[in-house]
């Protein structure tokens, strides 16, 4: 609709102003000044007529004009609209598919030009256009920009998604203060390109292909507060490529290919606030490179190849308040302790195996910390200690097999915490006890053994938290006792379990040890909880140390014993319903020889014998002698086997007790085969982020249990065949193809399969007790039925990011215990109606970044412990359908919103796209119940005829048609079938084919239904 306001409808003759007669005159002079007076106005009313022909001027067809501006968004116009006024000073043109614009030179008065998405190629008439302030030229074909350079009064320029390679010309419009040439064809940034813009306060340059950033191109930017250069090819960052940003506060520099940070790269930069170098290829961190970032408040490293922080390197951020390094390789996380304001810390996704005490020492403001997804497998009591103002803490994806009693002590703040996806079996009673303020206990996904232990610890919880559910939808379930296994931790009772106080049935004895010797004191109790063990001396609770041991069994080693061990020992065995202590004296006195039992027999000193004592008494004593040196010797060979065992060249081991190994890690070695000499009785062996492509000397380690292959270049895996013990497998990222042989490995819990060229994914049936599965990112195309038939411990199923388009029916079905699944990123056209049938577990399901249309009624209505639900990027069509879908799903989860926060959006019809789902009401769409309007009729066939009934219901939703014989449902086969025109066809007619056929049409609002009567009869004719 044309609106004219303003200088378009502006009238030039303004009143005139009243005359007034003096006093002194007459009545026929005041009637003279009256017909004058008429006479004037007349005259002008003449001349601006003829004065000003623009008067009358029309707003373009399509546009809307206002006060010297004319608007003419989405018109399709193919050239500038004619009648524009030459007085204009505001013109927007947006999508529109003009490409000359030559006519514009004539609206010199301009000021504001917008021609965003448009088929521009060549702006040499801009030239003229020398009052611009404001020029948008986004989405179109400019690739010349020369004659911008007459443009001085330029205030911001829009440059973004062109062909432009030279900039050069842009050096004189010294008034520029926002300037984006982003997405562009730039592949240089040459020394003078800016060097008059000392206004300029924004410059982006990201999406481009620059590879080389002159030193000094940057120097006169003085005014600079953002910058944005992510999204290039940078390779390389000079020393003094940022000199002169004094006043810079923003920096990106994200997917580029800079390997290195170099020292003091940054240190231009004093008053720098956000850094962003995520998703570069920058594998460490030194000392000084980022010296004088003392302003700094965001760091990002994110998705880089970090795999040390040099101590110090952060030692200057006084400010800052969120670092990421998460998607790197890190081992180490000491060097973190200075950064004393920081809130946000994400160091997911590395290669963290331990936490130690002091990690995090004086990170006191420190509200989220993001662990999931490493490998620790240890954290050190005390580690969490400091961070009293830590709000969140995932520990997700971890090795953590052990909760310390005292691990979360001090974090009265925290109201989440994720320990899901781990190894934990036990949950001391009193480990939750000082988290005041907990909202969110994730657990689930962990081998829990259910006893007494793990039902105080929930009556705890009960009893701590009466208000609020802090296990959640994702609740943990039992998995040791076999009998137990499955069963909802919430569900468990005091009828489970006979809990007993302790009761100590090996108790120390007393002894008399001589100065030297080692002392040994067993100590073993029962009880339900299982007891927890302690030990004192004279009353006072034992100091631990290197020569002070207790092992696992519970018992007591001092080595070398001194004079002050002798005293009372108490062995204390305590769980929640009581304790019992024993007590035993242990006397030291005298003195012991020193015997080497580590080391080969030496030469025995030669004994002299008195004077008085005969040959045979020298004999004796020497041969007694003799005898014990050699038991002590042999005593050494058999007690400590694996003391000669070496860690393997580059690897670190864990060893135990009898120095034996247990876990080699050799990961980042760049190793390029299996090293030598790995001891055939580990459990756990990590060899990811190597170069290796041949396994076959992994054969022999059968007692592993744990095995990191990752990040490698593995294609053939037909030797892990003989490692039946496995317990978590990770081939992530390698070349597999194949992986039948996986199928001997029935003991695996944990698979982890990503980023390979997997196909065929039917061997892994066999595997009856695995937990987690990861197939994403491979080239799987099809779910066949039977593929997962046998996993009915499968909790989690990770099949995103493939090239998924079918799935069949009831593939899912033996999933019973499945609570996430994961089908994102995939070609999913169409849902089956009964393809999550039995999933009575599952709360996750993510279908979004998928091809899906339609959702039938009635799809998710199985599955009753759902609470996040992801649609979101389908192309899906709005009609009643999908109005009945959000209806039960509102219907079905009041208490949840279990579409979440990425809520799907209509993207059919046109007039609804990116309608929010939560949107659509009835409001939107006429709903009809079903309607038949081709009916079947009664026939007449003989024995062996084909019979054809026709039916066809309209309706909204589109009715679902079935056929029924005398009332039960028809069985189709081979002879009976129904086409996509529901038309039933039953081939080779039967005397039982007789009988009253019914068509039935349903949707959501009703059905309807049609019969017909079929009389078979006589024989068909021969021939």
């Amino acid at each position: 609709m044309q609106q004219q306001v303003g200088l378009y409808r502006q009238c030039v003759l303004r009143p005139v102003r009243a005359m007034t007669r003096p006093k002194h005159q007459d009545d026929a002079t005041a009637a003279v000044l009256r017909r004058t007076r008429m006479m004037l106005l007349l005259l002008l009313l003449m001349f601006s007529l003829s004065s000003f022909p623009s008067v009358t001027a029309e707003c373009p067809g399509g546009c809307t004009c206002y006060d010297e501006a004319v608007e003419c968004y989405d018109q399709k116009l193919n050239r500038i609209p004619d009648n524009i006024l030459p007085a204009t000073k505001t013109l927007i043109l947006i999508n529109n598919e003009i490409s000359d614009i030559e006519s514009l030179a004539y609206l010199r008065e301009l000021q504001f030009l917008n021609l965003d998405n448009n088929k521009i190629r060549d702006i040499e008439s801009l030239a003229n256009l020398t009052q611009l302030a404001i020029l948008y030229l986004y989405r179109n074909n400019i690739m010349d920009i020369k004659s911008l350079a007459h443009l001085t009064k330029l205030e911001t320029l829009d440059l973004s998604y062109n062909e432009i390679m030279d900039i050069e010309s842009l050096a004189h419009l010294t008034e520029l203060e926002t300037l984006d040439l982003s997405n562009n064809n730039i592949s240089e940034l040459k020394h003078g390109a800016f060097a008059n813009l000392s206004k300029l306060q924004s410059l982006f340059l990201y999406t481009n292909k620059i590879e080389n950033i002159e030193t000094g191109v940057f120097n006169n930017l003085t005014s600079l507060e953002s910058l944005s250069l992510h999204d290039n090819s940078i390779h390389n960052l000079d020393s003094e490529i940022f000199k002169g940003l004094t006043r810079l506060e923003k920096l990106t520099l994200s997917n580029n290919n800079i390997t290195e940070v170099k020292n003091r790269v940054f240190s231009n930069l004093p008053k720098l606030q956000i850094l962003d170098l995520q998703n570069n290829k920058i594998s460490g961190i030194e000392r000084e490179s980022f010296t004088y970032l003392t302003k700094l408040e965001t760091l990002i490293l994110s998705n880089n190849n970090i795999s040390e922080v040099q101590n110090g390197a952060f030692a200057n951020f006084s400010k800052l308040q969120s670092l990421d390094l998460s998607y790197n390789f890190i081992m180490d996380i000491e060097s973190l302790s200075h950064l004393t304001e920081l809130e946000t810390l994400n160091l997911s996704n590395n290669n963290i195996s331990e936490v130690k005490n002091g990690a995090f020492t004086n990170l006191w403001k420190l509200q989220a910390l993001f662990l999931s997804g490493n490998k620790i497998d240890n954290i050190e009591t005390g580690a969490f200690n400091n961070l009293t103002s830590l709000r969140a803490l995932f520990l997700d994806y971890n090795n953590i097999h052990k909760i310390d009693l005292d691990m979360f002590k001090g974090l009265k703040k925290l109201n989440r915490l994720f320990l899901d996806h781990n190894m934990i079996r036990n949950i001391p009673p009193g480990t939750f006890d000082s988290l005041a303020s907990l909202s969110v206990l994730q657990l689930d996904n962990n081998p829990l053994t259910c006893d007494c232990n793990i039902l105080l610890f929930v009556n705890v919880l009960k009893k701590n938290y009466p208000q609020r559910d802090v296990l959640g939808d994702n609740d943990p379930s039992c998995h040791f006792p076999v009998e137990m296994s499955k069963k909802p931790l919430k569900e468990i009772t005091e009828n489970d379990f006979n809990c007993t106080s302790p009761e100590i049935i090996m108790a120390p004895e007393n002894k008399t040890v001589s100065v030297g010797e080692q002392l040994q004191l067993s100590c073993k109790a029962v009880g339900d909880p299982e007891p927890f063990i302690t030990w004192a001396k004279d009353d006072i609770e034992l100091e631990l140390g290197q020569r002070v041991q207790v092992f696992q069994n519970n018992t007591l080693i001092i080595s070398k014993v001194e004079r002050t061990d002798g005293g009372q020992y108490k062995c204390v065995a305590s769980n929640y319903l009581g304790r019992k202590s024993f007590e035993a004296m242990v006397n030291v006195n005298g003195m012991q020889v020193r015997l080497c039992r580590q080391c080969a027999l030496r030469p025995v000193r030669a004994m002299t014998v008195p004077m008085h004592q005969d040959a045979a008494t020298a004999i004796f004593r020497r041969t007694m002698v003799l005898l014990l040196l050699l038991l002590m010797f042999f005593f050494s060979l058999s007690s400590f086997p694996s003391v000669t065992a070496e860690c393997p060249g580059k690897c670190k081991c864990k060893v135990e007790f009898a120095f034996e190994i247990i876990n080699v890690y050799c990961s980042h070695q760049e190793l390029d085969r299996i090293p030598d000499r790995i001891p055939p009785a580990i459990k756990l062996l990590d060899l990811s982020y190597n170069e290796i492509r041949d396994i076959e000397s992994l054969a022999h380690l059968t007692k592993l249990e744990s095995l990191d292959l990752s990040h490698n270049e593995i294609r053939d895996i037909e030797s892990l065949a003989h490692l039946t013990g496995l317990q978590s497998l990770d081939l992530s990222y390698n070349e597999i193809r194949d992986i039948e042989s996986l199928a001997h490995l029935t003991e695996l819990q944990l698979l982890y399969l990503r980023y390979n060229e997997i196909r065929d994914i039917e061997s892994l049936a066999h595997l009856t007790e695995i937990q987690l599965l990861m197939l994403s990112n491979n080239n799987i195309s099809e779910v066949k039925n039977g593929a997962f038939a046998n996993l009915s411990k499968l909790q989690t199923l990770l099949l995103n990011g493939n090239k998924i388009e079918n799935i069949e029916t009831g593939v899912f079905n033996n999933l019973t215990s499945l609570e996430s699944l994961f089908l994102h990123e995939n070609n999913i056209h169409k849902l089956d109606l009964e393809m999550f049938k039995g999933l009575t577990k599952l709360n996750r399901l993510f279908l979004d970044h998928n091809m899906i249309r339609n959702i039938p009624p009635g799809t998710f209505d199985s599955l009753t412990s759902l609470s996040l639900l992801q649609l979101d990027h389908n192309p899906l069509t709005c009609d009643c359908n999908i109005l009945f879908f959000f209806n039960i799903l509102k219907k079905s989860y009041p208490q949840r919103d279990v579409l979440g926060n990425y809520d799907p959006s209509c993207h059919f019809p046109v007039e609804m796209r990116e309608k929010s789902l939560k949107e659509i009401t009835e409001n939107d769409f006429n709903c009809t119940s079903p309607d038949v309007i081709v009916v079947p009729e009664n026939k007449a066939v003989s024995v062996g005829e084909q019979l054809q009934l026709s039916c066809k219901a309209v309706g909204d939703p589109e009715p679902f048609i079935t056929w029924t014989k005398d009332d039960i449902d028809l069985e189709l086969g081979q002879r009976v079938q129904v086409f996509q025109n529901n038309t039933l066809i039953i081939s080779k007619v039967e005397r039982m084919d007789g009988g009253k056929y019914k068509c039935v049409a349903s949707n959501s609002l009703g059905q309807n239904s049609f019969e017909a009567m079929i009389n078979v009869i006589g024989l068909a004719e021969n021939g």
